[in-house]
Formats: structure tokens, C-alpha cells, sequence
């Protein structure tokens, strides 16, 4: 994994660190400008946690949180492959939940996931943070 310079992120007005898989990076080549670009899309806000397809080259982005890390480089991207992580919990139901629910579950809040992220609960997005809550097994 490696990351994308500084002075690059603050060319396309972006801030925080930006990581890319190997994989990622062969299937970017000379199309870093592009990549970065696409963040800067009018209407494409995101939220920690979220996991996105960024159209076009098969790419995925995660948006992350780190509160061990100063500031400025506690929130930030990894840009992937479907192939760099083919085992991550609930990966294709957290897919399906967000089609479905759009922004939030209703029945798992953000802010429910922001504290289990703050206690160190969990490392997952939030989209992968609901699919491993709902197939726990329910309490009675």
C-alpha cells in the first residue's frame, strides 16, 4: 500500500491522507488525476465509514476514521480493489444494506457506530458494522 503525496491530494483541494493498494495503483496507472477528481464530483458527500464504488475503473474508497492520529490525518481514504479484501466481514451484505437503506439502517444509527468506533468496538465502515450487528444473534 502506498501513499498518495500531500501535494497531490491538496491539487484536486483535498485533505487528509489518501492510501492505494498495489492493486488499486496498477489499475489507476496514469489516471490519478481522474481518481482524485472524482472525489470533488458535485453531490458526492460521504461520511466516515462509507465504502463506495468510484465508477470506471472497478475502484472502491473507503472513508476512515483513526482517533489515535493527530489532527489532520485522523480522517482519511483507502482506495481498493474488491480483490485486496475478497474476506471482509459482511462485505456483500453491507453492499446490499446500503442499496437498501441509503444513508442509515434504521434499526443501527451512525451515531450508535461512531461509539463503538470511539471505544475501540469495532474497525469496520459503517455499512459492515450493520451487516455483522444483524447477523449476531438476537437477544431474548
Amino acid at each position: 500500500m502506498q501513499q498518495i503525496p500531500q501535494s497531490k491530494i491538496e491539487e484536486h483541494c483535498l485533505s487528509g491522507p489518501f492510501f492505494v493498494t498495489d492493486r488499486a495503483m496498477e489499475r489507476i496507472g496514469d489516471e490519478e488525476d481522474l481518481v482524485l477528481a472524482w472525489f470533488n464530483q458535485r453531490g458526492n458527500v460521504r461520511s466516515v465509514g462509507d465504502d463506495v464504488v468510484i465508477p470506471g475503473l472497478g475502484l472502491r474508497a473507503n472513508f476512515w476514521f483513526d482517533e489515535a492520529k493527530p489532527n489532520g490525518e485522523c480522517f482519511g481514504v483507502t482506495i481498493y480493489t474488491k480483490a485486496d479484501d475478497p474476506e471482509r466481514p459482511g462485505s456483500s451484505e453491507a453492499e446490499r444494506l446500503q442499496s437498501v437503506h441509503d444513508n442509515e439502517h434504521p434499526e443501527w444509527p451512525r451515531a450508535q457506530w461512531r461509539e463503538a468506533v470511539a471505544a475501540d468496538d469495532t474497525l469496520q465502515g459503517y455499512w459492515q458494522w450493520v451487516a455483522h450487528r444483524l447477523s449476531e444473534p438476537q437477544e431474548v
